[in-house]
């Protein structure tokens, strides 16, 4: 079987709670094409992006990652791209996770734990493997994996922009009425 790649990412607005979740599923041979010829609209066109409330920037990267996974076929084998080192360390946290019960040492349960365990679910159906990303390397010394990762965090931060825009747009039409 082929191997897939995911490359995931999230941009979230702390003050609102808001976030929109980015990803790209594709095969493998997709990182065969040389860095240069990785083009921006290219890639735009096939990230898929999710809106989340109630969330963090860290809450949005594991929600953001349990989206692409639901999104893959059981027993598929992924390789995902992701710079959320809460990401990439949930495997080896998993053992002292579980074994807690997602509690706290302080015997409070943990903010993201219902996140973590979906993940373990999901993760539990396929061959996940994961890969930190520097998240904001040099445009001039990007590898084919920075580049499309790249990509994937600017679809993610325009969309969040004009999402921000809007709901400025909304409330400024909402202050106006009351006027």
């Amino acid at each position: 079987m082929n191997r897939k790649i995911l490359f995931t990412d999230g941009s979230a607005h702390p003050q609102r709670r808001i976030g929109i979740g980015a990803f790209l599923l594709t095969d493998s041979s997709f990182l065969e094409t040389e860095v240069e010829r990785i083009e921006s609209a290219t890639v735009a066109g096939q990230v898929r992006t999710k809106t989340f409330s109630s969330t963090s920037s860290t809450r949005l990267e594991i929600q953001t990652l349990n989206w692409a996974l639901s999104e893959c076929e059981p027993g598929e084998s992924i390789e995902v791209f992701t710079d959320s080192q809460c990401a990439v360390g949930l495997a080896s946290r998993r053992e002292r996770l579980e074994a807690n019960d997602f509690v706290s040492e302080a015997g409070r349960p943990l903010n993201n734990g219902d996140v973590y365990r979906e993940f373990y679910r999901l993760s539990d159906g396929l061959d996940v493997r994961l890969q930190k990303v520097e998240g904001h390397s040099d445009y001039r010394y990007q590898d084919s994996i920075q580049r499309v990762f790249h990509y994937v965090d600017r679809e993610a931060r325009r969309l969040l922009k004009r999402l921000l825009r809007e709901l400025e747009r909304d409330e400024g039409v909402k202050n106006c009425d009351r006027s």
